[in-house]
């Protein structure tokens, strides 16, 4: 119930743009990178005991970043690439990796993601609205090292997503704006 503040030195000045909190500290996203937020080893954040060590010096979006088990998923501001992060125990710091790359077509300047939304059961989905319209989807399971994206269309374009759990199921409702007797309709 007590709250500390702490300086964290940077290269700028950048406001936080996320922060996630995770088993193995607390991840603040800016603009310059990531850098993560732990109290020491094996030790709590306190007033006294504080670390702040970065892990990335790659640019974040405005899209919220997704935990998915021990991993986090990112994208750069220029939306060029989707990183994950993986823990390494061992070092006590994130390995990163790009999971765009093989499909880079897919995110871009002219095609950005404008809203996100994880779906884990059962099938490990990575759902992505963009502002074009269009969905983007990637398949997930890093334990089995699969990585697959596909794209979606339809009559009318997408807006936003949300993933509900339902009956066991993570399932996907979409907002689509069609255009209706020359009327456009939210569905």
């Amino acid at each position: 119930t007590d709250s500390y503040s702490y300086t964290i030195d940077a290269e700028s000045e950048r406001p936080i743009k996320h922060m996630l909190a995770l088993r193995y500290g607390l991840m603040l996203f800016t603009e310059d990178g990531i850098t993560q937020l732990r109290g020491g080893d094996d030790v709590a954040i306190t007033a006294t005991s504080a670390l702040a060590e970065r892990q990335g010096y790659v640019s974040v979006s405005d899209l919220d970043p997704i935990a998915i088990n021990m991993d986090v998923l990112f994208m750069t501001s220029l939306f060029s690439e989707l990183n994950q992060m993986v823990y390494t125990e061992y070092t006590n710091s994130f390995k990163m990796q790009d999971i765009l790359v093989l499909s880079t077509h897919l995110f871009g300047p002219e095609n950005q993601a404008i809203s996100n939304a994880w779906a884990p059961e059962p099938h490990k989905l990575l759902h992505f609205v963009r502002a074009d319209g269009q969905r983007a989807e990637l398949t997930y399971e890093r334990n089995l090292e699969v990585y697959g994206w596909s794209r979606y269309r339809t009559k009318g374009s997408y807006q936003s997503i949300q993933v509900v759990r339902e009956s066991n199921y993570d399932l996907t409702y979409q907002a689509v704006t069609r255009n209706i007797n020359g009327t456009e309709v939210l569905f």
